[in-house]
């Protein structure tokens, strides 16, 4: 029996995204300043809406991080960075996953050395 416990938790672990993640900072874009400024890579569009995903302590017992669907007004964009409006600023933003996110507040692990 422990054997296939250990091998379920294994299984699991390899289903579960590792993420790497960015936390919102004021900026400048364009000659403006911004409160909450994004890469813009960290930007996702589903239906006409605009989202992120923050990396945020798990209420499970089983995962210490879940990602969470959060939607953000673009105030301003370039190339490289997006000013964006919704976001508190108090968790850190989903920049790249191994494999698709749940929208729900999936778990995630954290990349080693971010957030």
């Amino acid at each position: 029996m422990l054997v296939l416990t250990l091998l379920n938790q294994k299984i699991d672990a390899l289903r579960t995204p590792t993420v790497a993640t960015v936390w919102p900072k004021a900026g400048q874009i364009n000659g403006a300043e911004y409160s909450t400024v994004l890469p813009t890579e960290t930007l996702r569009q589903e239906n006409g809406e605009t989202f992120v995903y923050i990396a945020e302590e798990s209420t499970s017992w089983r995962y210490e991080t879940t990602a969470r669907r959060v939607r953000v007004t673009v105030l301003e964009q370039n190339e490289s960075w997006t000013a964006v409006s919704g976001l508190s600023g108090d968790a850190p933003v989903v920049q790249y996953a191994t494999r698709a996110l749940n929208a729900d507040g999936g778990p995630v692990r954290l990349w080693e050395g971010t957030a």
